[in-house]
């Protein structure tokens, strides 16, 4: 897997404290939603709660996935945009 844009969660620009990243904040929010014991299985001799943490990890990794496919998506669209507005400029 390519490495993922993982900026801070919250920037401030104060100083160079960048804080918590937004992988580490998708994935406390992925455990703050309740994930239950069934979404993920303990691996040989993993603990229930290492396992929960491997699971959040790997669901905040494919949220960081999807928006960078989502920036991509955008940007491929507002280019579209940008050329049709110049062919309709040409006409």
């Amino acid at each position: 897997m390519s490495k993922l844009d993982n900026p801070p969660a919250f920037p401030t620009g104060v100083d160079d404290t960048e804080g918590m990243t937004l992988r580490d904040w998708f994935a406390g929010q992925a455990l703050a939603s309740g994930v239950s014991a069934e979404d993920f299985q303990c691996a040989s001799g993993e603990t229930r709660w290492q396992a929960e943490a491997r699971y959040c990890y790997r669901l905040a990794d494919a949220m960081l996935a999807e928006r960078g496919e989502a920036d991509r998506n955008c940007a491929s669209y507002l280019a579209f945009l940008k050329e049709r507005e110049a062919e309709g400029r040409d006409q």
